[in-house]
C-alpha cells in the first residue's frame, strides 16, 4: 500500500476528505496501520486506521464522511499511537485491529 504525494482520502461519493501526508506502520510488524490525513490547506492532521479504508490508485476510499474524520483528535507527530489511543481510534472508526 504505497503512499504517493497525490494520495487523497475520499468518501464513498468521491468527495475529498483530505490529503494523505504519511503512513504510520505498526511498530510490531512494520506493516502500514494508520494513514495521516490533513483536511483542508491548513487543517489539522488526523490518524485513520488503514483497516477502515480501501486503497485504490491514489485514493483511500472511506465508508464515513467528514464529520467522523473531524471528530477524531488531531495529531502533532507522525508516530504510532499509544495502546489506549490505538484502541480509541479503532473504536471511533468502527473497525477491529488486525493484530494486537
Amino acid at each position: 500500500m504505497p503512499k504517493h504525494a497525490t494520495d487523497v482520502l475520499v468518501d464513498k461519493q468521491g468527495g475529498e476528505l483530505g490529503k494523505v501526508t504519511d503512513v504510520i506502520p505498526n511498530p510490531r510488524d512494520l506493516e502500514p496501520e494508520f494513514i495521516v490525513v490533513r483536511s483542508g490547506l491548513f487543517g489539522d492532521e488526523r490518524l485513520v486506521p488503514v483497516a477502515a479504508v480501501k486503497h485504490k490508485e491514489g485514493e483511500y476510499v472511506a465508508p464515513f464522511g467528514s464529520d467522523v474524520l473531524k471528530d477524531t483528535p488531531p495529531v502533532n507527530q507522525h508516530t504510532a499511537p499509544s495502546a489506549s489511543e490505538r484502541a480509541a481510534l479503532y473504536e471511533h472508526y468502527g473497525v477491529k485491529p488486525s493484530n494486537s
